[in-house]
Formats: C-alpha cells, structure tokens, sequence
C-alpha cells in the first residue's frame, strides 16, 4: 500500500447530512439574542431531570416541548459541556439539517464523500479526453442509478455481469479513511437559499464546518491491484491514470471554479469575488494541491459528468424529460441548472457557495 497524508482545509462551509432526524427549536437548539446555542441534548437532560422520579418536574421535563425553558442563557454560558458549540447566524426556519457527527459531537468528514468527488473528477476528465458518448438506452429507469452502466462500462470493464462490477470496480485501489474529527467550535449554523428563486429565495438552514478548518485523513493506493492485478480486472491503461488524480482533479477543479464565476459574476457581487480569489489561488497550481467541492449544496455540476452532459443538448434533452429534472418544463436550448446554493448573512447578503475544500497530499 502506498500511504499518504490528506490535509483538508475547508475554504467555504461544508454541509454533510447525517440522514438524522432535523434539529429542532428549543429542543436541539435555543436562540438567545444573536446566538444560536446548539444543545448537547443528553448532557442536558442529565442536567435538569430531577434526580427522584416522583419529582413533579421529571415528567414535566421528560415531556416538554420546549427544553430551552429550562436553560437561560446565563446557565448555558456558564456550563459549556451543555452546548455542542454556539453560532451568531441564526436560523431563519424552526429547523436545523443535521451534520454528520462521530460518536461524540464532533463534525468530520467521510472518507466517501471525499473519494466520490474524486471519483465524479476522474470520471468527467475521462469522458472529456476519450469523447466517449453516452448512449441513452444504456440509462437505468431511476435517476439516481441512471449512469451506473454506462460507469461500469469504464470502471468496470472486466465485468463478468451486474453482480461482480464492483469487485472490479477501479476505485477499489483507493481508500480514504473518515478524517479525524474537527473541534466542536468549527461547527455553526448557516442560512442557505436557492438562487435565483424569487426576491429572498428559498430558506434552508444547516449545519455546517466553517472555513479556515483543518484536519486530515489518509489516502492509500493499492500498489497490488494497480500493477500486478490490473490486467486480470480488465483496468488496462486506466490504472495508471490513478497516479495522476490529484492533477485530475486540480484541473477539474479549476474549471468549476470558473463555471461558478460566470454564473455568479452578475447575481451577487460577493459570491462572485469569492470565486474570483478562490480562482487566483487555484490557478498557481500548487503541486499536490486541489480544490474540489464536497457534500451538500454544490449542486448537479458537482455531483454529475457536468458539463459533459450539459454540452450533449439532445442527451440532456433526454435526461430532462425522462427523469424530470426541470419539472416538466425543460425546452430544447434551455439553460441547466438553473439555481444554485448560497449562504445568506443576517442581512440578506449572499456570501459564499457551499462545499469548496482543498486537498493537500503528502507522505
């Protein structure tokens, strides 16, 4: 196994749903003024349930639909092992979307989120340089498994049949570990909207790791699989393009930045110079260095072959209709997406896009 050391360092917020159930006003979080106090909810039962169960207050405790009442702000300050971290952006919902958190409370990130955008980077560089088509019959009948043939086609292709593709699959020779966790005070609360989606847009609030924080996990390639079993698996000369997927994706990268920036150049000023310097950084390609967006909020270009299938106007035509991406309403020549996802300040001023994170590699 060759080992390295992956430093990530969040350049805008990163939201990764956890599938946890919403945190809830007054119940998983109080709002005192300006500041938002995400609650440690079973630190904070064991500190106000009565010991005696008879207590009157047990049940009124255990039964509450406003936990917050039991906690002023001065006790919240005073006891900080109560609060998972404190926040000055206040959610504009009643509800919170959930980060994904370790046993603790700790927020950190999943070794698959990573490798998926790095797989997503890999894939679109391949389609791009090849000009290989997608066909649309090999599309499955639910959006979120539609590609799954056509990636096997190129990950897989020493496939025998469905079940045994994954076996074979190429990113089987890379391996990234959850990172270690980020301090509780990394975390906050962050009002995002869609935009362009009417005057104010569409309020969501998230958790989320601030920028400016780091922490690292580890990268490892299967040295026996990329150079003794590649034949055998049917990879070929893909294997080697493993080696280079740090300059893959630095150059994936880079090219979403721009694509951001242009959308963004004439909607929300700082947005745009957001991407602006996050552009001159991206673009002195530092080695071993990239920049790529992961989790929640960074949208279909993201997540997808991107502009591969943007500039195939009759396969997305295809795409729209048949999986209603557009609502039905998708004309040929249309522009797609449509919307993004900003993070609003108290304001009403959109800031920064979600997700952005850059990547070092080192021994």
């Amino acid at each position: 196994m060759a080992n390295f050391t992956l430093t990530i360092e969040t350049v805008a917020p990163i939201h990764i749903g956890s599938g946890r159930a919403d945190l809830y006003r007054d119940i998983d979080f109080v709002v005192h003024g300006n500041y938002v106090y995400v609650l440690d909810v079973d630190a904070v039962l064991e500190a106000v349930l009565p010991a005696d169960e008879r207590d009157p207050r047990y049940d009124q405790v255990l039964n509450t639909h406003n936990l917050g009442s039991f906690l002023p702000k001065m006790e919240l300050d005073a006891k900080p092992a109560l609060v998972r971290y404190t926040s000055r952006q206040v959610p504009t919902t009643a509800q919170i979307r959930a980060q994904t958190v370790d046993s603790g409370v700790h927020a950190y990130v999943p070794g698959s989120s990573l490798k998926g955008a790095l797989r997503t980077a890999w894939l679109r560089t391949h389609f791009e340089g090849t000009n290989k088509k997608i066909v649309a019959s090999d599309l499955g009948e639910r959006a979120e498994y539609a590609f799954r043939r056509t990636e096997e086609s190129v990950l897989s292709p020493g496939r025998i049949d469905g079940r045994t593709a994954p076996n074979r699959d190429l990113f089987r020779a890379v391996q990234i570990t959850d990172s270690h966790p980020f301090e509780r005070s990394a975390s906050s609360v962050y009002n995002v909207v869609v935009v362009p989606a009417g005057q104010k847009g569409i309020p969501i609030a998230v958790e989320g790791i601030k920028p400016r924080q780091t922490t690292t996990a580890r990268l490892k390639f299967d040295d026996y699989l990329l150079n003794h079993a590649a034949e055998q698996l049917g990879w070929g000369n893909a294997a080697h393009g493993l080696t280079n997927l740090i300059t893959i994706c630095q150059e994936q990268g880079i090219k979403r930045i721009h694509e951001e920036r242009t959308f963004w150049e004439s909607r929300a000023p700082e947005v745009e110079k957001f991407y602006a310097d996050l552009a001159t950084k991206a673009d002195q390609r530092e080695p071993n260095t990239c920049y790529i967006e992961v989790g929640w909020g960074s949208g279909w270009m993201s997540k997808t072959l991107g502009r591969v299938l943007r500039d195939d106007r009759p396969l997305l035509a295809q795409l729209m209709r048949r999986y209603r991406l557009n609502r039905g309403t998708y004309h040929d020549g249309d522009a797609f997406p449509k919307t993004r996802r900003a993070i609003r300040d108290q304001e009403g001023v959109l800031r920064v896009p979600m997700g952005w994170v850059k990547l070092s590699v080192g021994m």
